[in-house]
This record gives structure tokens, sequence and C-alpha cells, in this order.
């Protein structure tokens, strides 16, 4: 069993390492926690279910946010002797998650040959799934790759900016209620703030993120103040050490230890507050052995007031932690209310319009009929850097739903591919040098995200001087 905080934040990928499981043989759970964040794959080892012999069960909220992708290995059902447990709550929560399954040729349940509970009311009909079958559950209305909800804050804010305008447009009409304007732009000034009237009034308002950078700002530069007092108190001591190499000796002896120095050495701490309170009693109790050197006043007075601003400047570093840890809490939880605000509005527009309604785009969002794929790439370009260069500057529209791109360079008369790279840019600096002078190249984009490729965009030729 995983403890409930090993993947209470995850909000892409939870991958389990092939070690993890390898001689698991009396069950594996998760805990609830394995899943409230969890919002795009959740991936399962191909050894997940060799040792298995008494199962493997998902907690109650195991799909409650899953939007895109379950994977289980091929050999997940070839071991199980007693039990496959799904949650009670079934699949396709919400009419969003796609669950996909690769099984094992033949399944192994000594309990009998019942097909887990998982298949029945779903695409197969109740038959036990060969290899490689998608299988969509009962609810299963939305795509695999269908309007994932935005993960970090830049796309998140650009996300319900859009879904605000699309309710101030479409809202009253369509019938929102728990996700109308009003809803969506709370949970973003949250977020952002909100500027000053005029005059200054109302004053602004800061949003979580500012207070959350202000008070990072301020916990770096209250960490900083420590470090350097620190540096400086480090070498008020050593001079004090000096001051007393005439009374105590060079090195350290028994004497040293009625100065503060009880630890077998003359070595200074990273943080000497507790040695210059020590320093300052033997001062007070020897005060014939105060000095000046080169300066600096060796002596109780400058012990007391040095260790005072180590213990003042520790007070602020702490109080800035906890101030930090205070804002970085609500900035997560500004996130997580505006990620549930953007999922509670798929939801509502769900139940309110129809699956090919245009007006899914006025809130940001993609048809659930769209493909799951990304559209295909349009308005490719290749320009020359320079003219009779080789170097191409290729820039390509952003697609719906694109994560990446895939830019190919083929030669025209056999269709030999001379370049076939990655993007997660809109634009590429293609180095066609190595071509022979005359040669004709053919280009193409295409959009790549998890569900897929898109179709290739249309060709565009260039001939190499």
């Amino acid at each position: 069993m995983l403890p409930q905080t090993s993947i209470a934040r995850f909000e892409t990928v939870f991958w389990l390492p092939p070690s993890a499981l390898a001689r698991c043989e009396r069950g594996f759970g998760l805990p609830e926690s394995a899943f409230e964040r969890s919002e795009r794959v959740i991936l399962l080892p191909k050894n997940a279910f060799d040792h298995f012999e008494r199962g493997f069960r998902l907690p109650p909220n195991a799909f409650d946010r899953c939007e895109t992708t379950f994977l289980l290995p091929r050999n997940a059902f070839a071991r199980f002797e007693t039990v496959w447990g799904r949650p009670q709550t079934g699949f396709g929560h919400g009419g969003t998650p796609f669950f996909h399954l690769f099984t094992g040729p033949k399944h192994n349940v000594a309990c009998g040959s019942r097909i887990p509970a998982a298949f029945r009311d779903g695409d197969q009909g109740g038959r036990r799934p060969e290899v490689g079958d998608q299988v969509t559950f009962r609810r299963q209305t939305l795509n695999f790759m269908a309007n994932n909800t935005p993960e970090s804050y830049d796309p998140l804010i650009q996300a319900l900016e859009d879904a605000a305008d699309g309710a101030h447009t479409y809202g009253a009409a369509i019938g929102l209620v728990h996700n109308d304007e009003t809803h969506i732009r709370a949970d973003l000034v949250a977020l952002v703030g909100k500027p000053a009237g005029p005059g200054g009034v109302p004053p602004a308002v800061p949003g979580y993120k500012a207070l959350w950078n202000a008070a990072h700002a301020n916990q770096t530069a209250k960490a900083a103040a420590c470090r350097t007092l620190y540096a400086n108190a480090r070498s008020y001591v050593r001079a004090c050490i000096h001051s007393l190499y005439p009374v105590l000796g060079e090195g350290w002896n028994a004497q040293w230890n009625a100065a503060g120095f009880t630890g077998g050495s003359l070595a200074v701490p990273t943080n000497p507050l507790t040695l210059l309170q020590q320093l300052r009693a033997y001062y007070l109790a020897n005060p014939a052995r105060e000095s000046v050197v080169q300066g600096i006043n060796c002596n109780a007075v400058t012990c007391e007031a040095t260790a005072q601003s180590i213990s003042t400047a520790e007070s602020a570093c702490n109080q800035s932690d906890t101030d930090a840890a205070t804002a970085h809490n609500n900035y997560l939880d500004g996130i997580a209310a505006g990620r549930a605000r953007i999922i509670g509005l798929k939801n509502e527009l769900s139940q309110l319009i129809g699956k090919d309604d245009e007006r899914w785009y006025a809130f940001g969002f993609d048809k659930p009929t769209d493909p799951s794929t990304p559209d295909t790439p349009a308005n490719l370009t290749a320009v020359p850097s320079a003219p009779g260069s080789r170097t191409y500057i290729v820039k390509w529209d952003n697609a719906r739903r694109a994560d990446s791109f895939r830019l190919r360079a083929v030669l025209h008369v056999n269709g030999r591919d001379l370049v076939n790279v990655l993007s997660y840019e809109t634009q590429f600096v293609l180095d066609l040098d190595s071509v022979p002078a005359g040669s004709v190249v053919d280009l193409t984009v295409t959009g790549r995200n998890l569900a897929g490729e898109s179709p290739a965009s249309d060709p565009v030729e260039i001939t190499l001087s």
C-alpha cells in the first residue's frame, strides 16, 4: 500500500517502476489521494501483475478526476487468482475518462472464468477483450484527449479568461447556473488580483500569484540576510579568538572551555550564535581580557549585539518561511479552485448544449465531437535565412490540441527522408546544406499529442539553389 502523501499532488503522470511490484503476492492497493489531482495518465509497469495472487484494488475516487487515460499492462489479468476490484463509482465518472486496457491472450482466474466487472455494460458487450482493445465504459461520452484541464498558472489563467468571456456572451442563453461568469471571474480574480479603481479607490487587491511571488522574494532576501550575518559574525568570532591567543594559547586546550570552545577545537560553526553568547559570558567574567584588535571591539557588549542581530534576523527568516508557505498553499488552493471551475464548467455545458454545438469554442473548449488527435497545422511556410542560403526559417500556425509538432523534409523525387524532427514551437530553423544543389524538397508538418498525430499539412515545395 502506498502512503496517502506519496501521490497527493501528481497532476500529469503517475508511474510505478518495474521493481515496485516484483514480489507482491498479497495484493496491491492505491490510497484515495493517488488520484486526487491526476488528470492525464496513470501508468502501471509491465510486471505490475507478475506476482499478484490476491488481487488489485483501486480506491473509490480512482476516476473522479481522470480525464485522459488509465493504462494497464498487457499482463494485467494473467495471474489474477482472487479478485480485481474496481471503484464503486464505476468507470466514466463525469462522462469524461477513457479507460484503455491491454490484456494478455489468456486469463488465469482461479475463482472461475467470470469476466471482471469493469468490462460489463461497456463497448465490449460483456465479452472478454482482445489484445489491444480500446474499451469505453458506461456513461462514456467525451473523447480520449478532449478538453484537458490546464495544469499550470499561465494556461489556466487563459482558460479562465476564455471561459469567463464565453459565459458573458452565452451564459444567460444557455442557462449556466453553477459556473456562470460571476463564479468564473471570482476564481480568476483570486489568482490574478484586481487593479485599483479611479484615483486608487478602491485600492488594488493582489492575487494569490502576486502574493506568492512577493512572499517567495521576501523569503529569499531574508535567507540571504541571515547568511551575510553568519559570515560577518564568524569573522568577528575569529578576531576574538586571535585576541585571546596570548592568554589561552594559539591552539585548543582545556583553558578554551571557559570561553565556550568545549568541542575540542577552535573551529567556528556556520551559525555562531551560541558561541557568541558564551564569549559574552566569558568577557563579563574576565573584563580585563576585553580588547580592540585592528579596530574590532572584542568585548561582551559587541558579542551581545552581534548575537542579538543574528537572533533578530533568524526570527525574520522564520517568519518569511511561514509567510511563504501560507502564500504558496493559498496559491495552490487558487490553482485547484480554478481547475475545478473549468472542470465544473465543462460538465455543466455537457448537460446544456450538444456535443457538436459551436459555442464550445466560445468558452475555449474543443467540441466533444472533435477528433482526439490535433488539427492539421496550417500555413506552412519556408523562407531562406539569406539569399542563396540553404538554411530555411520554417513556420506554421498553431493547431488545436497540439502539444508538439513533427516537421518532415523529404526528397521530392523518391520520398527519402532528409529531416524528421519534433518541435514544441511553431517554427524551426532547417539546415539543408548537405543536400545537393538543384534538389527539390517537400516539407510537411503534423500536430502531435498523447492521443496521436494529425494528418500531414499540404506539402510546401522548395528548390535548393
